[in-house]
């Protein structure tokens, strides 16, 4: 009897026996297969950066990325700072792409970092123009910028209003929706 390549289930010929054991092995091979499946993250991890001092700003590099290769990159930021305020998110410098907040200090006891999140929706192609979503706790905003994921190369976090100073162990993580 053939088998499948990838779970090795029945393929039967005309000559051959079938068998209810079969059925019930394959069976067993298929549920097995789609609970692990379920069990997996959408979000694929790409790296994650967590500085190793303080600064007025922080520059996440992006120009590794395949935008080709993903519907959505999500950028989630743990932010603290010496004082609470607004966190402007430009992409290449000089364009805003989003906001995030600073909700606490780091002097705060038993406080924990708020956590800001940047969706691009680049849909697998980094000819598509630039669609974000930005989510902290005080805001969501959409975003649609007149540059394509191609242009962007790096977010670069930092005051929006006052400055800011983010201490050493600021963390962001960066997913990938296929």
């Amino acid at each position: 009897m053939l088998q499948t390549t990838n779970y090795q289930l029945c393929q039967w010929e005309p000559s051959d026996r079938i068998l209810r054991t079969d059925f019930n092995r394959d069976n067993e091979k298929i549920d097995t297969a789609l609970a692990a499946a379920a069990g997996q993250s959408v979000l694929r991890p790409i790296r994650e950066i967590i500085t190793t001092e303080s600064a007025t700003s922080i520059q996440i590099q992006l120009d590794d990325i395949d935008w080709s290769q993903w519907q959505s990159i999500v950028v989630d930021a743990y932010l603290t700072s010496n004082n609470k305020g607004p966190v402007r998110i430009d992409f290449n410098v000089s364009n805003e792409i989003g906001s995030a907040y600073s909700s606490v200090t780091p002097t705060e006891e038993g406080s924990q970092p708020g956590c800001s999140r940047l969706v691009l929706f680049c849909n697998g192609g980094g000819s598509n123009w630039v669609n974000a979503l930005s989510l902290n706790y005080q805001t969501a905003e959409f975003l649609n910028k007149s540059h394509t994921f191609s242009y962007i190369t790096y977010l670069k976090y930092g005051g929006s209003v006052t400055t800011l100073t983010f201490p050493a162990g600021t963390r962001f993580r960066i997913w990938g929706v296929k």
